[in-house]
């Protein structure tokens, strides 16, 4: 049907409100413009936001394999709504293929046990390798499957599952990459208040999945230059221009050439990173208009962050991507994977410190969507006098018998807190000046010289995780320090393991 840039987009909804909205969409291209241009195209096809939880499906190629989304797509809705499934495959035009990501898969879905989706998955691999059940024994499973025997242990329950495809005449499919498997299923057409909505981060023009999603559907070109040649940079500098305006448009605010460009300066042209920066800098003008040169040297300036703790950011956001990106970064470059897990836990740590004040009564202070003034002047004092409790309280169990000796208790005058804003150690001390409790930095809420627009954004961040979440994640972190001491396994895959297990835990 067309080929379209991402800027056409609202055009392209305009003339479809009339002719009715293609049947596949592909979304393609830098991920910080394709994630709003899929937000679009969900709007536009199902204006009522309300009814998304019920119309609007999104399946992950990380969560389940290629045969759940089209079955999905295939299957008849009792409702005459309009209905967008929307997978998110960032490697469907790679061709690339891991079998062991598939057992984990079909291993999941045995111990929910699921049996149908463990034998639909289990024929699915099978099909991808072109082989059959009859060809699985004990002694060449490990062999034929081509994994690791350690990733998925005894194969006696997977050895089971080909026994009952076997038992019930299943036979494997005649399959090879989701490529090829997405290219028939488009061919094939949907039922038609079925729209299929593909996100990916790089196409190929030359294969039959693009020329078959040209020809019934809606391409969508989110990418930006990443050239170095005058007309690459000037296109690079208009969209950002044209991003930054509406940005600031939106919170009422205008911004400067200058800014504009100490920003670039700082970040380069990458457009997530850029919009991250945007807005610590709307928060941080609080009531002025203008923002300025001034401000994004005070705040960029103090919080540019070295990779490790770029990467440690990402896993607080729990934006997987970009964490893989820089974790692959950090290795090539010759850091150690033992510096990576101690950055993490130290991560860790502070949300969980942070999120236990979110839960405490002082912890009211802070709700979702707090500005970063409010946030300065409520929740900073709250979190200090919470940090000074603690050192009360630590005070106090370090003295035993402290508190059950009355006489001593009379004799005292009050408590008295040493509140020092300029960053000191909270410590507690009696009438003779004697310190009965001291909290050393990194148990504090808010430490020492740190940036009131760090805290914020580390508050932020906590507030996106349970207790329970943060908690599971130390067990993950204990059990990659185990492996990479003591398994053999690649650095990369346990780290990889670790950080998706960290941003993904839900319960």
């Amino acid at each position: 049907m067309a080929e379209i840039s991402h800027t056409k987009l609202d055009q392209h909804f305009k003339e479809s409100a009339k002719d009715g909205f293609a049947p596949v969409y592909l979304v393609y291209g830098e991920d910080f413009i394709y994630e709003q241009a899929a937000k679009a195209i969900v709007a536009a096809i199902l204006p009522d936001s309300s009814k998304h939880r019920f119309q609007h499906e999104i399946h992950n190629i990380q969560d389940g394999g290629l045969a759940d989304v089209i079955e999905h797509l295939n299957t008849y809705s009792i409702f005459s709504s309009q209905t967008v499934v929307e997978f998110r495959h960032p490697l469907l035009f790679a061709n690339r293929f891991d079998a062991g990501k598939m057992v984990q898969r079909i291993q999941k879905a045995h111990e929910t046990s699921d049996a149908a989706q463990a034998r639909r998955r289990y024929l699915e691999l099978l099909g991808r390798l072109r082989i059959d059940p009859e060809e699985i024994t004990g002694k060449t499973i490990h062999e034929k499957l081509g994994v690791d025997p350690s990733s998925f242990g005894d194969p006696a329950w997977l050895l089971g599952i080909n026994e009952d495809c076997i038992r019930n005449g299943l036979s494997a499919p005649e399959l090879s990459s989701d490529m090829e498997i997405m290219q028939r299923a488009v061919e094939k057409g949907f039922p038609k208040n079925k729209h299929l909505l593909i996100v990916t981060d790089t196409t190929d023009k030359r294969t039959g999945l693009f020329r078959a999603i040209r020809k019934t559907g809606v391409i969508v070109d989110c990418t930006i230059p990443k050239g170095t040649r005058k007309a690459d940079r000037d296109e690079q500098r208009r969209i950002f221009l044209q991003h930054a305006g509406a940005i600031t448009r939106e919170h009422g605010k205008t911004m400067d050439s200058a800014a504009f460009d100490a920003i670039i300066n700082m970040t380069g042209f990458d457009l997530r990173l850029f919009n991250s920066d945007l807005h610590k800098l709307i928060d941080y003008a609080r009531d002025r208009k203008n923002i300025t040169v001034a401000d994004v040297r005070s705040v960029l300036n103090s919080m540019r962050e070295d990779p490790v703790y770029e990467m440690t950011g990402a896993v607080a956001d729990r934006n997987i991507g970009k964490a893989l990106s820089v974790l692959f970064s950090l290795l090539a470059s010759g850091t150690h994977e033992l510096q990576i897990i101690m950055a993490l836990t130290n991560q860790v740590r502070r949300l969980l410190l942070i999120r236990s004040f979110l839960e405490s009564g002082p912890g009211n202070a802070w709700h979702t969507g707090i500005s970063y003034d409010q946030f300065q002047k409520s929740v900073i004092p709250a979190a200090r006098q919470y940090d000074e409790q603690l050192a009360t309280t630590r005070g106090a169990l370090a003295q035993p018998g402290r508190e059950d000796d009355a006489d001593e208790k009379n004799d005292e005058t009050d408590d008295e807190i040493n509140e020092d804003h300029s960053g000191k150690t909270a410590m507690r001390k009696t009438s003779a000046g004697k310190s009965l409790g001291q909290l050393p930095d990194e148990l504090c809420v808010i430490r020492k010289k740190e940036h009131p627009y760090a805290a914020y954004s580390l508050f932020s961040r906590a507030a996106n995780f349970k207790t329970r979440e943060l908690t599971a994640a130390f067990f993950e972190l204990n059990r990659a320090d185990v492996a990479l001491k003591t398994s053999g396994q690649s650095s990369l895959a346990v780290l990889e393991s670790l950080i998706i297990g960290i941003c993904g835990i839900q319960n």
